[in-house]
């Protein structure tokens, strides 16, 4: 029986041609296998070293979720100091609602590279035209540039790989509001106390032309609020920190002076005994003494009252009153109160209609030795006199 022949036997009895040839092979073929998987390497590097691909991932980062929170505070957006961060997202949110969001370069320069980032509007579905090469434009909202810059250090292949430095946004916040307030009154924005002196006009109550010399009127305050992101929620309250109801007109936030039901109890038949004996006197009925307990005697309103002409009178047999309201009592100070009044005073003669005279005035009172008295008094938009 023949004996077997060890491995490094058969080798010796390989020709060598045969294995120089393998050992030459073997060599080729790992240096081609390194070669590879080098080159592999170096191409995925250029690849990733490209913008375009830093743009994909921070479109995927900071728009594709729509959440744009993150978004806002990478870009450093200005934010209104009556806002936050999320009031920005929110505007972000509604401009990219409904809408397909996407990006394309619009720049490259040899160190910096752009992208636009922008909402498209859905196209609708509709039938073909008939006439054909009829191009549909789609609406699109630009809302952010995305811009890459080229590091300055190159990686180990040589490529120079670029990074987001900045995210300009497009949207800037486009909504307005609008306050008058008495000037006591402490404006809020979104919770955020304004300042008195950032009013911007100033106007004062015509009430304020019938009070005592260094008695302090009525002023309102305007403020007037822009580029916000949000519609504002504006609130008010007053010296004493009570909170007052505001009202919205024509975009304008207004807040009513609060008056006091105090007062009102209290001297609210006292003025309208005094208001309908002025009007008696107004129209010949009744005595200057029936209107003298309720007047500052010293007052040029009680000396025009009591010298009256009478060339207001309707000629009459009786009257009666109607209608008759005290409000809006007002004190501006413990001294000098103002309030409205408003009645009907009905003059009635045998064999005619009866004569309806509307009153619509406000009247002012002030202490005259310790009791309230009326001094003077405002005409409103109504009366017939």
């Amino acid at each position: 029986m023949a004996k077997k022949k060890t491995f490094s036997e058969r080798l010796k009895s390989i020709p060598w041609f045969y294995r120089i040839y393998f050992a030459v092979f073997a060599v080729l073929f790992i240096l081609l296998f390194v070669g590879l998987s080098v080159l592999s390497n170096v191409l995925r590097d250029y690849e990733a070293s490209l913008p375009i691909h830093r743009a994909e991932a921070a479109f995927e980062r900071y728009f594709a979720g729509g959440d744009f929170t993150e978004l806002v505070r990478f870009s450093h957006a200005e934010v209104s100091r009556w806002e936050n961060e999320d009031d920005v997202a929110a505007m972000i949110a509604q401009a990219a609602e409904g809408k397909t969001l996407s990006f394309y370069e619009v720049s490259s320069a040899e160190n910096e590279a752009k992208y636009a980032v922008v909402a498209t509007e859905p196209q609708e579905e509709e039938e073909p035209a008939e006439t054909t090469g009829v191009q549909v434009s789609v609406p699109t909202y630009k809302l952010a540039t995305m811009t890459f810059q080229q590091n300055k250090e190159p990686d180990e292949w040589g490529f120079y790989s670029y990074e987001l430095v900045d995210i300009s946004l497009d949207l800037t916040g486009n909504q307005k509001a609008a306050a008058r307030i008495p000037s006591e009154y402490q404006l809020y924005v979104n919770g955020i106390a304004v300042p008195k002196e950032e009013h911007v006009e100033e106007e004062a109550s015509p009430l304020n032309e019938f009070l005592p010399e260094g008695v302090t009127g009525i002023t309102y305050y305007s403020y007037e609020f822009s580029g916000l992101c949000q519609p504002a929620v504006l609130t008010c309250a007053d010296a004493s920190g009570n909170a007052i109801e505001m009202a919205e007109e024509e975009g304008v936030s207004t807040a009513p002076i609060r008056y006091s039901e105090e007062l009102k109890e209290r001297y609210s038949d006292y003025v309208l005994k005094g208001a309908k004996a002025y009007a008696a006197w107004m129209q010949a009925d009744g005595s200057i003494n029936d209107v003298a307990p309720y007047f500052d005697t010293s007052s040029q309103f009680y000396r025009n009252t009591r010298a009256n002409p009478g060339m207001w009178v309707i000629d009459h047999d009786s009257y009666t009153f109607e209608n008759v309201s005290a409000e809006d009592f007002y004190a501006y100070d413990d001294n000098t109160f103002s309030c409205h009044i408003t009645m009907t005073q009905v003059l009635k003669k045998y064999g005619k209609q009866d004569y309806h005279d509307y009153l619509n005035m406000t009247f002012f009172l002030r202490k005259v030795n310790g009791q309230f008295k009326i001094y003077d008094r405002m005409i409103d938009k109504g009366e017939t006199k």
